[in-house]
């Protein structure tokens, strides 16, 4: 995993540990995470692969990507 991929998904790790993130939010769109962390939009697909595969994410098509709900243990 690049090094920018693995800073960011470890950055946004932590947004569910400190309950920023609550299970079933919506996360911003993926123009506004590139802005907001200044990173590609590869980055963020990239990271948002590995959180779907953890099962911290759930994509639903037209609607959005939100936190997974429940939180895998």
């Amino acid at each position: 995993m690049p090094p920018q991929t693995r800073r960011w998904r470890r950055t946004f790790g932590r947004s569910f540990l400190s309950g920023q993130l609550k299970p079933g939010d919506k996360l911003p769109s993926f123009a506004a995470l590139c802005e907001r962390y200044e990173v590609s939009n590869t980055v963020i697909r990239a990271a948002m692969l590995i959180l779907k595969a953890e099962g911290l994410i759930d994509g639903r098509q037209g609607k959005g990507v939100y936190v997974a709900t429940p939180l895998p243990r």
